[in-house]
């Protein structure tokens, strides 16, 4: 089961619902501030923090763009920054097998 995106900045949402393998909502209610999903989203450390109160440790690792393309983990939650590339933040999933 692939879980999707319900709300406006809830990307970071369904990247814990894909991880810990559970629905949109139930991920929701694992973050402090589920209205942010609406109007504002999540800084990386509420992603990990959403995680944790899931019982998964989890862990922030910064990637350099100034190095090798890196390679992600199949459940890896993946931040892309602003930039010229990417006008908007946004958060991915990398799928394991069992998706």
């Amino acid at each position: 089961m692939i879980v999707h995106q319900e709300d406006d900045f809830g990307c970071g949402v369904a990247c814990v619902a894909n991880r810990l393998q559970i629905s949109y909502g139930q991920a929701l209610r694992l973050f402090d501030n589920p209205a942010a999903a609406r109007d504002k989203g999540y800084a990386c450390k509420y992603i990990v923090r959403a995680l944790r109160n899931a019982g998964v440790e989890a862990k922030l690792k910064h990637i350099s763009v100034h190095k090798k393309r890196p390679t992600f983990e199949p459940d890896d939650i993946v931040f892309l920054a602003k930039s010229e590339r990417y006008p908007f933040q946004h958060y991915l999933s990398t799928l394991s097998d069992t998706h």
